[in-house]
């Protein structure tokens, strides 16, 4: 079945099937952005010398994205005890979401 066809009655509350691509569209774009804060927190991370985590505009970055992260913190062990690979779950996971809303709206998605 379409994403469309499975969403259908929320469509009619909210006006039309074309508003509900618009907010899909829209959910997906901002969960692309997500990512690529989360991508630049991890990158940050990486570097040890890098004590500017109390100032803005890093502060907003990790009170946005440590959220997210910690909830999967502990679910993969570290790598070597040193490497933390749980950000990729967290990647992983909005990566599939955001693939799903935008080829979920294209007509040609399932048959």
């Amino acid at each position: 079945m379409k994403l469309l066809t499975l969403l259908a009655p929320f469509a009619a509350v909210s006006g039309s099937a074309g508003s509900l691509l618009v907010m899909t569209k829209a959910v997906a774009s901002f969960i692309k952005l997500y990512l690529l804060l989360l991508f630049l927190r991890v990158l940050l991370s990486w570097f040890p010398t890098f004590t500017w985590w109390d100032q803005q505009p890093w502060l907003a970055l990790r009170q946005v994205t440590d959220p997210y992260l910690k909830l999967f913190s502990g679910l993969v062990p570290p790598l070597l005890g040193t490497i933390d690979l749980t950000p990729l779950v967290g990647f992983f996971i909005l990566q599939f979401l955001a693939g799903f809303l935008v080829t979920g709206t294209a007509d040609d998605m399932f048959w």
